[in-house]
């Protein structure tokens, strides 16, 4: 996992290292898709509290089976952003990749020292329907798959805005 800044964004790249159970494959063959959620939350830890959340992402992604073409796609939730695979291998690794997700403004973070990114993924079976196809005595094993992680946020400056400026110019 690597948090860094492009221009005044502060993006993540990240890999979730596991691989697709054979039991989700064969569920994801019968037509029944797979939920996965992404979140990252930037964090600053506080000695008197809480780490306080500075900012927070999500991302839900849907992995399909197409039986008709015998492809795969993954389509984020939202609808904009669809990709088609003809192996399930690559499916997954487009589920378990974050490249270039941008995460934060950081004129909006303001001044950051010591922060973290904690990035949370898991495969949702709420919202997937799966109790049909499951097999007997399984329990859904292979639909429990979560991780988090947490990785430093470089230290960024705040935007100083030129006050004398910004009175000569509304003057």
């Amino acid at each position: 996992m690597r948090v860094y800044q492009q221009g005044m964004t502060l993006m993540l790249d990240a890999q979730v290292v596991l691989d697709m159970p054979a039991e989700m494959e064969a569920i994801l063959r019968r037509g029944v898709p797979l939920m996965v959620t992404q979140e990252a939350k930037v964090l600053q830890g506080r000695w008197y509290w809480q780490d306080a959340v500075l900012a927070k992402v999500r991302r839900e992604w849907t992995l399909s089976y197409q039986a008709l073409t015998q492809r795969w796609r993954v389509m984020l939730r939202s609808g904009e952003q669809a990709q088609l695979f003809d192996d399930a291998r690559e499916a997954w690794m487009a589920v378990t990749t974050m490249t270039q997700w941008p995460i934060a403004q950081v004129p909006q973070l303001g001044a950051l020292k010591d922060a973290e990114l904690e990035l949370r993924w898991a495969v949702d079976r709420r919202a997937s329907d799966v109790s049909a196809a499951l097999p007997v005595g399984d329990g859904g094993a292979a639909w429990r798959l979560s991780t988090v992680g947490r990785a430093p946020v470089p230290n960024t400056a705040a935007p100083v805005r030129d006050a004398l400026g910004a009175r000569e110019g509304g003057s």
